[in-house]
C-alpha cells in the first residue's frame, strides 16, 4: 500500500494544514508497472505519486532506487549492516549507455513484449547524457550545476562531455556515461540528485520529494 503523503505539493508554512487523500489509482503499463496513487488535496489539483527514481510518465527510472527509497545494489551483500555492491544501473535509463559501451547494439526491430529497441537506446543515451551533464545542448553553466548537484568533479565532467560529444561511435558514447556514473558518490540522495539534474537540464519540472521517514 502506498504512503500517502502529510503534506501535498502546494502547501506553504504558516498555511493551514492539508487533507491529503487517495483520488484514484492511475493504471500504467510500462515504467513501474503496477497503478500509481493519484492523491488530492483542498490546497489544488490531484497529483501522481513517483516511486523514488523515477522521473514524471518515464518508462524506466532514472536512478537504482527501491520502493523505500534505498539504492538498489548488484548483489545485495551486506557489510557491516550496510548493503554493499554496485549500484544497479542496468534497470535505469543509463542502462543503454552501459550495453553501447560493450558494443551491445539493441536490435532495429524487436518482438511486442521487448522494448530493447535502437530507437529507444538511442534515446535512453541522449536522456542519461542530459542527466550527467554531458550532453553538447546544455550550456557550460547548467553542465557546471548538474556536476555539483551530483556531487562530481566539474573538471572531470567536462573532460567526459568533451569525449560525450567528440565520439564518433555509440561504444564511445556508452563509455563516457559508465565514466560519468562511476563519478557520482552513491548513497540514499542518488535518486534525489538525478532528479534534480533533470530538473536542472530542462527535462522536467521542479522535483518535489516525500520521505515518510
Amino acid at each position: 500500500m502506498v504512503a500517502i503523503p502529510t503534506h501535498c505539493v502546494w502547501w506553504e508554512a504558516g498555511a493551514d494544514e492539508c487533507d491529503v487523500r487517495l483520488h484514484l489509482w492511475r493504471p500504467r503499463n510500462t515504467g513501474p508497472c503496477h497503478p500509481l496513487a493519484v492523491v488530492k488535496c483542498h490546497h489544488g489539483s490531484a497529483f501522481t505519486l513517483y516511486p523514488p527514481g523515477y522521473g514524471p510518465y518515464k518508462r524506466k527510472s532514472v536512478a537504482p532506487m527501491s520502493g523505500a527509497g534505498e539504492v538498489a545494489r548488484i548483489g545485495g551483500d551486506i557489510d557491516g549492516g550496510k548493503e554493499i555492491g554496485e549500484p544497479a544501473y542496468e534497470g535505469t535509463v543509463h542502462g543503454a549507455g552501459m550495453d553501447a559501451s560493450r558494443g551491445e547494439r539493441w536490435p532495429r526491430e524487436s518482438p511486442a513484449d521487448d522494448p530493447r529497441r535502437r530507437r529507444t537506446q538511442d534515446r535512453y543515451i541522449g536522456q542519461s547524457a542530459m542527466l550527467l551533464g554531458l550532453a553538447n545542448e546544455l550550456a557550460e553553466q547548467v553542465a557546471q550545476d548538474i556536476a555539483e548537484c551530483l556531487c562530481v568533479p566539474y573538471l572531470a565532467l567536462s573532460e567526459l562531455r568533451n569525449s560525450y560529444n567528440t565520439a564518433l561511435t555509440y561504444r564511445e558514447k556508452g563509455a563516457a556515461i559508465v565514466s560519468g556514473l562511476a563519478l557520482i558518490p552513491v548513497d540514499r540522495t542518488l535518486g534525489e540528485r538525478f532528479l534534480q539534474s533533470g530538473f536542472i537540464g530542462g527535462l522536467w519540472e521542479q522535483p518535489v520529494r516525500w520521505d515518510p521517514g
